[in-house]
């Protein structure tokens, strides 16, 4: 196998919103069913806002994109099954890519790799913030990004 360096390069990524709180449960729940490290996502709503932009002026011959994520499990009532932790997440995040693209491939390639990075980022901050957290360590299931991009997702049938 071998490894090299990709044509997208993200440069920095920001986190512009951080919100994390343990979800109270009636106490006929059994610990396992809320320990978060064993926690099945199946029914839980993940929302997700995702948006793409290029940098100005360079629309012919894009090289510089801004990606904006947002990732939450709000845990409203009646909307499917609630998580051990009720999260908000929002970061940006700039990103080059190679001219050795065609500049009508550029846009689409940044905007489902450059996002699914930026949601693997995500996924380990949660890990990190809710370690010492009440409900343990609690892991965001993989998600994948397909255009076009599907606001809410429920994990399971």
């Amino acid at each position: 196998m071998k490894v090299s360096a990709s044509p997208i390069q993200m440069k920095q990524m920001l986190y512009t919103k951080i919100y994390v709180e343990p979800v109270e449960f009636e106490e006929s729940k059994k610990p396992e069913e809320i320990w978060a490290p064993l926690f099945d996502f199946e029914g839980v709503v993940i929302k997700t806002e995702i948006q793409c932009v290029i940098a100005e002026g360079q629309e012919e011959d894009p090289e510089n994109f801004m990606i904006s994520i947002a990732v939450s499990i709000p845990n409203e009532d009646k909307k499917g099954k609630r998580a051990p932790y009720s999260i908000s997440l929002h970061a940006d995040a700039w990103f080059e890519i190679s001219k050795t693209i065609l500049p009508e491939k550029r846009e689409s390639l940044i905007s489902v790799n450059g996002a699914s990075m930026m949601i693997g980022a995500i996924r380990e901050q949660v890990s990190l913030l809710t370690a010492r957290s009440v409900y343990g360590p609690m892991t965001l299931p993989s998600l994948r990004v397909l255009p076009p991009i599907d606001d809410d997702i429920k994990i399971g049938k």
